[in-house]
């Protein structure tokens, strides 16, 4: 029986007696960890003492469970340390990620905080596509007639929600989102407005003429106007000169000219009352030409004709001479 009792008493120590008295490195370190939190947290709390050289050490993830662990901790001592105020632990989180030596945890933080989902990636797209489209379409000069149709359906699409919902929404505001002019936007919310009012839908786009196809039309004209002798002379003293017939695009030469009358206002009004505008008029259903074309497809035209100086002042019949003999050349 002795024996027997030994035996028992010998397993009873193997079991259970020996395993308590070997340390655990698991155990170990946990303690090892609480140790070193209690040494920082414990000056704080007990002196109110800042903590200097604290440095986060960079780590593999840990497995979701720790994560939650974690997770309960900080949210005891944060609700401890705020008195349970939202308010204070927010400002007090937006400080600690505001540290510069928390740069790393901001980041992270950040990171998935800003992480967007599936659905609002296909909205961003979606705008950054209708910028690029516009943007594609816009090449600094004027657009085709399909270009214009496609940038103003893409302009009334995106005003069309907006518009039937009357939300206040400025153009400037409208331009930087989706890329288009506010001049574009203007006339897409005036497109929108006639589609909701009268129940309609989208016709088929008729471009408007340029602003400067009178000037370019008119230059031929004009240039016919400055070589007729009522109302300019030749420059015997000036030469010849290379310029553009605009009716050919061609290079000619020509002689340079004289005004007859030096008055600027007067010579649009010659050329009003002349048979090449009113030539011009027929031939280009009835447009006018203002003072502001006139002045801009002279300068374009003209280049050839100037003021009388002093040295140009000739004898008529010379002039008229050098005419007849520049005809016979051509």
């Amino acid at each position: 029986n002795i024996f027997f009792f030994l035996r028992f008493l010998h397993l009873f120590y193997l079991l259970f007696v020996l395993p308590c008295t070997k340390p655990n490195p698991k155990k170990r370190m946990r303690t090892n960890t609480r140790v070193d939190a209690a040494k920082v947290l414990a000056p704080r709390f007990m002196q109110h003492a800042d903590i200097e050289n604290m440095e986060w050490s960079i780590q593999k993830d840990v497995g979701k469970r720790q994560q939650l662990e974690d997770e309960k901790d900080l949210s005891a001592i944060l609700f401890a340390i705020t008195r349970g105020s939202s308010s204070r632990a927010s400002d007090a989180l937006t400080c600690f990620l505001s540290n510069d030596n928390n740069a790393a945890i901001n980041k992270k933080v950040l990171g998935v905080l800003s992480k967007e989902n599936k659905d609002d990636q296909i909205c961003r797209l979606l705008i950054e596509g209708i910028r690029a489209s516009i943007d594609h379409h816009t090449t600094g000069g004027q657009r085709t007639i399909a270009a214009e149709t496609f940038v103003k359906n893409v302009v009334t699409a995106c005003l069309f929600k907006m518009m039937q919902e009357d939300v206040d929404a400025s153009d400037y505001a409208i331009s930087n989102a989706i890329g288009a002019s506010r001049h574009q936007i203007q006339c897409g919310k005036d497109r929108v407005e006639e589609l909701l009012t009268k129940q309609t839908t989208v016709t088929a786009l008729e471009r408007k003429e340029r602003k400067d196809k009178i000037r370019i039309k008119v230059e031929a004209y004009i240039f016919d106007f400055l070589k007729d002798d009522s109302y300019t002379r030749l420059d015997t003293k000036q030469g010849l000169a290379d310029v553009i017939d605009p009716k050919t695009a061609e290079t000619i030469t020509v002689h340079r000219r004289i005004w007859r009358n030096v008055n600027k206002r007067q010579q649009h009004l010659l050329f009003l009352s002349s048979d090449y505008y009113a030539r011009f008029r027929q031939d280009h259903n009835q447009a006018t030409v203002g003072y502001d074309v006139w002045h801009d497809a002279l300068a374009n035209v003209g280049g050839f004709v100037s003021k009388p100086l002093n040295e140009s002042c000739v004898d008529e019949k010379i002039s008229g001479m050098e005419h007849y003999m520049a005809a016979l050349l051509q």
